[in-house]
């Protein structure tokens, strides 16, 4: 798509299902995102023209809930192991979380 001068948004899919804890999220998210960059340097996609659109890390969605900080600390942890520098953007999905959670 960037031939055609538009912007790739990269949207790996991590489905929550499960009752898995935070920890092991942490490390299926940078299996998957380690995997992901691979495949797009593999078809030489250039990073600086395209948007990441992650999952944030958290307990699968029959196990307990984290807080929000342990949440954020996951999630930035995993983003800073496997996202390369070049990546301009990271965007999440507004409705990844109920609307009493975003407060």
């Amino acid at each position: 798509c960037q031939s055609e001068r538009l912007v790739p948004i990269v949207e790996p899919e991590i489905v929550p299902n499960g009752s898995h804890d935070i920890a092991y999220c942490a490390k299926m998210t940078e299996k998957v995102l380690a995997a992901q960059f691979e495949a797009l340097a593999l078809h030489n996609v250039y990073l600086e023209g395209a948007v990441l659109k992650p999952n944030m890390v958290k307990n699968g969605l029959t196990g307990p809930k984290a807080d929000h900080e342990t949440v954020a600390t996951y999630t930035v942890q995993a983003l800073l192991r496997t996202v390369p520098p070049a990546m301009p953007g990271i965007f999440f999905l507004s409705g990844e979380t109920a609307l009493d959670e975003d407060n």
